[in-house]
This record gives C-alpha cells, structure tokens and sequence, in this order.
C-alpha cells in the first residue's frame, strides 16, 4: 500500500466511524455516554469528533495534493444540493409514510 491509498483507507474509516456514532445516537441518544469511553464524550460528542476527523483528513489530503480542492463557490453549491436533495428525499419519505414530521 502507498501513502495515498493509506490516506483512502483513513478516509473510509472515519467514514465508518461517523455512521457508527450515528447509529449509537439512535439507539441510545445524543446525551448518553453509551459505550463509555476513556474521553467521556456524550455520543454527540461523539460523532462530533469523528466528522472533524473526518474533515482533517480531507484537507490534509487536498492540501498535499492527493485531492483536489474545489472553489468556495463549488463547495457551497455542492453543499445546498445536498441539502435539496436531503429535503426531496423527506418529502417521499413523508408521502410513503416511513417519516413522521
């Protein structure tokens, strides 16, 4: 494995990890300390530090030229697509009856 595909995994994992501190908000709340753990952090706490994780290692890998970085103005684009795309996807949700507002 080279740097850049040991960059990858990184990404992949903290990707996994940011799903996992979901699910354990889901099942357990954003306030709990379920599974504890050695920095005390609430489950919000939780996927907190995994996003910015996550982030670290993005901007580590753009500004060492293993990604690209895309203009402020395609970030924020990139950004409201998704949160369009999001409230779309509520709105089947609703109509199917698999989400309750």
């Amino acid at each position: 494995m080279n740097i850049s595909e040991n960059l990858f995994v990184c990404v992949a994992e903290e990707g996994a990890e940011i799903a996992q501190a979901s699910d354990k908000i889901l099942r357990f709340s954003k306030e709990r300390r379920y599974p504890p753990n050695l920095e005390n952090l609430t489950n919000e706490g939780k996927l907190l530090k995994e996003y910015y994780q996550l982030v670290a290692v993005v901007e580590y890998m753009q500004s060492n030229g293993y990604l690209k970085c895309p203009d402020k103005i395609a970030i924020e684009r990139l950004k409201q697509d998704k949160i369009a795309n999001m409230l779309d996807h509520q709105i089947v949700s609703v109509d199917e009856g698999t989400l309750t507002l």
